[in-house]
């Protein structure tokens, strides 16, 4: 047998197409499990909000309404 077709048998495409995809779902479960701890951390822990802004962004928006509707 021919040594150059036995390494194409030993490594195809299709065993590289297989373990990268492999490897893809490997680092993907790693990823989701990271975001998962941060976002229960932040969900057990969460962080201080400046609701200064957030009170005129409100009132502004609840201003503007009640001008539409006038209007209409």
């Amino acid at each position: 047998m021919n040594v150059m077709i036995v390494i194409d048998l030993i490594c195809s495409y299709d065993r590289v197409e297989i373990l990268s995809g492999f490897i893809n779902g490997l680092f993907l479960v790693v990823i989701a499990f990271f975001v998962f701890t941060a976002a229960l951390a932040r969900l057990l822990d969460p962080p201080a909000i400046k609701t200064e802004r957030l009170l005129v962004s409100v009132f502004g928006i609840t201003l503007q309404y009640k001008i539409y509707n006038n209007a209409n």
